[in-house]
């Protein structure tokens, strides 16, 4: 929150083997920041600046001020542009080759999209936006299981209720609902059954922390990273 840098929630639960992941499972704080084309000089400094304030943040500088810090705080305000602070990701378009997807062109990453608008096509037919909404990392390099992920602004009051919910660890409630069992030996894993997840619309889970949800055999896996 100390970066100014706009900031996509549940985006590592539905990529599945990210390198953050492996560290959180393993007791280490992580976060995955996008510098820019990797041949892009830029992103050197980009990434720079992300690492000057993140060493700022956890205390290493104590209170003294830097030039440098400055610098690297208004280089990542500027990047930012009118792109929203906080965005989460509500739906990943996942595809096989045998989809034959098209991204539509002149999509960028993070842009905003209408509802109804034209965002792809597969074999299928048209792909259109159910809603207003953001469109991020859309595929053009025509490979790779990822479409684009649909997502959104959240408001301050979803911001506020979610990070109450977690600081209350009232996702022990979980478990008391119909449908929906703690898996043995993992605090942070739930299987919802399949009757279950036809009534729970998946924003309950995501209020909870659990972005993770996978379906498997008809059932929902519904899971989150470990405190």
């Amino acid at each position: 929150s100390q970066l100014p840098v706009p900031v996509i929630i549940g985006l590592e639960e539905e990529i599945d083997g990210a390198l953050s992941e492996y560290w959180t499972r393993r007791g280490c704080v992580t976060f995955s920041v996008e510098g820019g084309q990797h041949q892009d000089p830029a992103s050197i400094d980009n990434l720079e600046a992300v690492l000057l304030l993140t060493l700022k943040a956890a205390g290493l500088f104590g209170k003294q001020t830097m030039p440098e810090l400055t610098a690297a705080y208004d280089r990542l305000e500027n990047l930012r542009g009118n792109i929203p602070r906080i965005m989460e990701v509500v739906m990943r378009h996942a595809i096989t080759k045998e989809d034959e997807f098209r991204m539509q062109p002149g999509f960028r990453n993070l842009d905003r999209a209408h509802a109804g608008q034209l965002l792809a096509r597969d074999r299928r037919g048209e792909i259109r936006a159910a809603e207003d909404g953001i469109i991020i990392m859309p595929l053009y390099q025509g490979q790779g299981s990822d479409g684009f992920f649909w997502g959104r602004e959240p408001s301050n009051t979803r911001l506020r209720m979610t990070e109450r919910v977690r600081e209350m660890k009232l996702e022990r409630m979980l478990s008391f609902l119909p449908g929906v069992q703690k898996v043995s030996g993992n605090a942070s894993r739930f299987i919802v059954s399949e009757r279950a997840a036809k009534l729970y619309p998946k924003e309950i889970f995501q209020v909870f922390g659990y972005r993770r949800i996978r379906e498997r055999d008809g059932h929902l896996v519904i899971e989150r990273q470990p405190d």
